[in-house]
């Protein structure tokens, strides 16, 4: 590594221990993860990266990195053990830092000491007015915000668009990064889906009445095993397609396509000879395949 790159590194750590002694875990994250794009190995990094998150599991991901590129840091095994008696204890997030906790923006009278009397109620600073750990309302006093997301620190100002995990509350931005980008699917992707399935119920509809039904003895067999193997080439088809998307929207779009494809022939069945085993055989078929396909969009 070279000299100047260790210098670069050294620095986006001394920033990052600088935004956590000022409270600010989500600016110290940012500098500790660009030290650690550089040499994912920086024990330093590691260790403020550690500090600066709040899932005791995260934590312990990070000090235990640090251990394994320096066993006898004795700063990163303290903080271990400590990390791992709260786990074990059944704690999942670690309390916001002292240097975290915001004022609220107006502040109270202060007493001058040196009179006795009450000093006269300042204005705020201009700068208090931009902190983003509070919200100004005109003519009425601001206030601190408690709900904040962990994994960037802001505050959620709307509770009705935090996104709940497993170890707390995320804003909608850190929802979204967090979420796998085969989980990220647009209106594109699901109406290219929706028309592939479509038509693919609607094909397949029509085969099975005029060439599966007919055979009396192995129909229903035939319809067990030749259904989930259709459905697996319509899945793998469609991963081809839309670069192996997944989540319920898939499921979704897949599903209700494929009952609108086997809608026409299901009334047609219905209609010209109601209850047949044509029309069984039909509704076998499709649920497998419906089914199927559904179970491995998860």
């Amino acid at each position: 590594m070279t000299e100047e790159v260790t210098n670069d590194i050294q620095t986006l750590i001394r920033a990052g221990n600088a935004a956590l002694l000022d409270g600010d875990a989500y600016e110290a994250r940012r500098y500790f993860r660009q030290a650690l794009d550089q040499d994912s190995t920086n024990v330093e990094a590691l260790i403020g990266m550690a500090a600066a998150v709040r899932p005791y599991r995260e934590r312990k991901t990070y000090l235990q990195q640090a251990l394994a590129s320096d066993p006898t840091n004795a700063d990163a095994r303290a903080s271990l053990e400590y990390v791992a008696d709260k786990l074990a204890a059944g704690e999942v997030l670690a309390p916001l830092d002292a240097g975290s906790k915001r004022t609220p923006v107006v502040e109270t009278t202060p007493i001058d000491e040196t009179s006795g009397n009450d000093a006269e109620q300042t204005e705020p600073a201009d700068g208090d007015h931009n902190d983003p750990n509070h919200i100004h309302i005109p003519d009425v006093t601001d206030f601190e915000i408690g709900l904040r997301c962990i994994s960037c620190g802001k505050p959620i100002i709307d509770t009705q668009k935090a996104v709940w995990s497993p170890v707390g509350q995320l804003c909608a931005d850190c929802a979204r990064v967090r979420r796998p980008p085969n989980y990220q699917v647009s209106i594109t992707t699901i109406a290219i889906t929706a028309t592939i399935s479509f038509f693919t119920a609607l094909i397949l509809g029509l085969l099975v009445i005029m060439v599966l039904a007919p055979i009396p003895l192995f129909s229903i067999i035939i319809s067990f095993i030749l259904a989930p193997v259709v459905a697996e080439l319509l899945v793998r088809a469609l991963d081809y397609i839309t670069k192996s998307k997944r989540g319920r929207t898939m499921q979704i779009a897949v599903s209700s396509s494929i009952a609108l494809g086997a809608t026409p022939w299901f009334l047609l069945l219905l209609l010209g000879g109601g209850l047949s085993f044509t029309l069984l055989i039909f509704a076998i078929f499709m649920v497998i395949l419906a089914s199927t396909a559904v179970a491995r969009l998860r």
